[in-house]
This record gives C-alpha cells, sequence and structure tokens, in this order.
C-alpha cells in the first residue's frame, strides 16, 4: 500500500487548517512497525550513522489471469506497473519507521524500491548501515 494524502481542512471550532491522515494509512504505518519491533526488537540505528534501505513491494497477481500469464508475472518477466506510485509506498515505509529504526529521515542516504508480483503479497524492508 502507498501513502495516501492527508486531508486537510478549515477546522471552525480552532479557526485553523487541520490535516489527518486517513485511518487505511495510520493503520498501514502501524503494520510496519508492529513487524519491524517484533523482527529487531526495536533496535536503533546510532544518530548520524548513514543507513541504506531497500524495499520490495509484492503484489498477488489477479486470479482472473492464466496460469501461464502468473507464471511469467512471478517469474519477473511481466513487470507491476499498476498503482501503488513507488514513491507513495517509499514515503509509507519511511515515514513508519522515522524514530523507530533511525532517529531521522536524513540518516537514510539511498533507497531502493521495487514493486513485482510474487505468490505472497507484503513489504520487504532491509536496512542497513553504510558505517562498517
Amino acid at each position: 500500500m502507498g501513502k495516501q494524502r492527508a486531508r486537510t481542512f478549515w477546522n471552525n471550532k480552532l479557526c485553523r487548517m487541520q490535516s489527518i491522515t486517513p485511518k487505511a494509512t495510520a493503520s498501514y504505518e502501524g503494520d510496519i512497525k508492529l513487524f519491524y519491533q517484533h523482527e529487531t526488537g526495536g533496535e536503533m540505528f546510532e544518530k548520524g550513522i548513514p543507513i541504506a534501505v531497500e524495499l520490495i513491494a509484492r503484489f498477488e497477481p489477479a486470479n482472473s489471469e492464466s496460469k501461464k500469464r502468473k507464471s511469467l508475472m512471478v517469474s519477473n518477466m511481466i513487470r507491476y506497473t499498476k498503482k501503488p506510485d513507488i514513491d507513495n509506498i517509499a514515503k509509507a515505509a519511511l515515514d513508519a519507521l522515522n524514530g523507530l529504526a533511525w532517529h531521522d529521515d536524513s540518516q537514510v542516504v539511498s533507497l531502493l524500491v521495487r514493486k513485482r508480483y510474487c505468490s505472497e503479497a507484503g513489504l520487504d524492508v532491509i536496512i542497513k548501515s553504510l558505517d562498517d
């Protein structure tokens, strides 16, 4: 899932503009946080350490596709060119891990994002320190 645009509106009670993150995005980012904490124990990279992040967004082929076409999709012969946009995938993952995996987004100096078909949908997040 990609990050959805925040909804901005005028709040008459507060007499100012207000933005609200859509519930689906907040829930998705919460899931990313939970999985990260479960897998790493909440380990955070030191402040100032340069970090490389690789994201692989995996999408299942539609059930209506033929077996031959599904095989081509899963073997990466047919690429995933549908929504969500790749930049929104990255934004959701990086925002979810900000303050959890690293202190600030500025620590991420390398980012590789890929979309592909796979037999099981999901998001793979690989984080490496470049200070080694």
